[in-house]
């Protein structure tokens, strides 16, 4: 007695697909299902154990910045005082006369850099 397809109502068709599906693939895809789920409980533990870390990046990173911030100030501050000094200077250097022997000593000192000169 041979079965006809037909003779096989369509939810019959089902359940016997169903029931060829559990056979042929079940035991994989429980064992996929059981390792997705210990995979995502894994990742679940390393985020909350990273997020201290994550914050102390943070916070350290922030405190860098700030500390960028206050060295860039300074250094621009430094940067203008430097300045006015050398202004300071040049001015000084002007008002006064030249001695002589700066003056030679002066055309001395140019005299050997131009002789080292290629």
């Amino acid at each position: 007695m041979a079965l006809n397809i037909q003779q096989i109502s369509e939810g019959d068709q089902q359940a016997s697909l169903e029931q060829l599906r559990e056979l042929l693939c079940g035991e994989a895809l429980r064992r996929l299902e059981a390792r997705i789920e210990a995979l995502e409980a894994a990742l679940a533990s390393l985020s909350r154990s990273t997020a201290p870390v994550g914050a102390l990046f943070r916070e350290r990173l922030d405190h860098l910045h700030e500390r960028l911030v206050q060295l860039r100030l300074e250094t621009a501050r430094r940067d203008e005082q430097l300045h006015a000094e050398l202004l300071a200077l040049l001015a000084a250097l002007e008002d006064r006369p030249a001695d002589r022997r700066d003056f030679g000593q002066l055309l001395i000192d140019l005299g050997r850099r131009l002789q080292h000169l290629p």
